[in-house]
C-alpha cells in the first residue's frame, strides 16, 4: 500500500501513508531495509510537492527530480555557492565544463555566459532495471558508473544547471579512493566490510568532483558513521563523522 500497489483501496492506502508520514519509525520493524530505501524514494514526491524540480532524464534515470530546494540567498551568503553564471569562479566553471563533456557529451564549452543554478538537498530517479525509485541526499555515498568497486563519492551538494534550454543534474562531492579505504572484519558477521575515512581538508579540494546524473548508479550503499571507542568503535553522528563502515553486501529478502 505504501508503494501504491493497491490502487483499488485508495482510502486505506491514504490512511496508511498518513501513518507512515507521521511516524515512519513504526514501519522500520515491519519492513526490511531494502524496502525502506525504495519506499523513501517512492514517497518523496508526496512529501515535498512544494519544491520539486524536474530535470533532464536519460534511459537509465527516469523521471529525475530534486527535492528540498535551498534558497538563493542562503546559497550565496551562507554556503558560498554560485547561483548565476556571473558568480562562477574559474575553477568551478572549468569543472562544470569537464562534467558536461564527460557525462552529457557536450565538449568544448569555453564559458557559461548565461544560466542559473538551483541547489537542493535530495535527488531521486526511477530505475528501469529494478522498477523502483532511488533516492540520495546530501551526505550519502554513491557509486559512479564505470569507476569500478573501489571508489565511491560522498555527496556534498546537489545542483541543477539551467542552461542551453535544458535543466541538467550534477552532484558535487568528494571522491573516496583506495587510499582512504581499508579492509575490516567483524567478530560476529565476518568479512565483507570496509572502513573508510574522509580526506582531510587539504586533500578534500583535490578530491572534489562534479558528477552528472547519467553516471550515478542506482545502488544503495550500506554505510554507517562510526567513531573510535576503546579497541572498537560505535555508531556516530553522521554530520560530524570522519570515519564510516561500509558493508559490501547484497541483501536479498525472501
Amino acid at each position: 500500500m505504501l508503494a501504491g500497489s493497491f490502487i483499488d483501496d485508495a482510502a486505506i492506502t491514504r490512511v496508511v501513508k498518513e501513518i507512515y508520514n507521521s511516524c515512519p519509525m513504526l514501519f522500520s520493524t515491519l519492513l526490511p531495509r531494502s524496502e525502506q530505501l525504495s519506499l523513501e524514494g517512492s514517497l518523496i514526491l508526496e512529501n515535498d510537492d512544494d519544491d520539486d524540480e524536474s530535470v533532464q532524464a536519460d534511459r537509465q534515470h527516469g523521471q529525475p527530480t530534486v527535492t528540498g530546494c535551498i534558497q538563493t540567498k542562503h546559497c550565496r551568503e551562507v554556503l558560498k555557492l554560485p547561483t548565476r553564471a556571473s558568480h562562477l569562479s574559474a575553477s568551478f566553471s572549468s569543472s562544470l565544463s569537464k562534467a558536461y563533456d564527460k557525462y552529457y557529451h557536450m565538449p568544448n564549452i569555453i564559458a557559461f555566459s548565461q544560466g542559473s543554478i538551483q541547489w537542493s538537498k535530495k535527488l531521486s530517479f526511477f530505475d528501469p532495471d529494478s522498477q523502483r525509485r532511488q533516492t540520495f541526499k546530501m551526505g550519502d555515498f554513491i557509486m559512479e558508473r564505470d569507476r569500478g568497486n573501489n571508489e565511491i563519492v560522498r555527496i556534498c551538494h546537489i545542483l541543477i544547471h539551467n542552461w542551453a534550454g535544458a535543466r541538467r543534474l550534477f552532484v558535487k562531492g568528494v571522491r573516496i579512493t583506495a587510499e582512504y579505504l581499508s579492509a575490516s572484519e567483524d567478530s560476529v558477521l565476518g568479512s565483507g566490510y570496509r572502513r573508510l575515512r574522509l580526506p582531510d581538508s587539504a586533500a578534500t579540494h583535490e578530491s572534489a568532483v562534479l558528477i552528472g546524473l547519467p553516471a550515478i548508479l542506482p545502488r544503495q550503499l550500506y554505510i554507517v558513521p562510526i567513531a573510535a571507542k576503546g579497541e572498537g568503535f560505535e555508531i556516530a553522528n553522521v554530520e560530524n563523522a570522519q570515519e564510516f563502515l561500509w558493508a559490501e553486501r547484497t541483501l536479498q529478502w525472501l
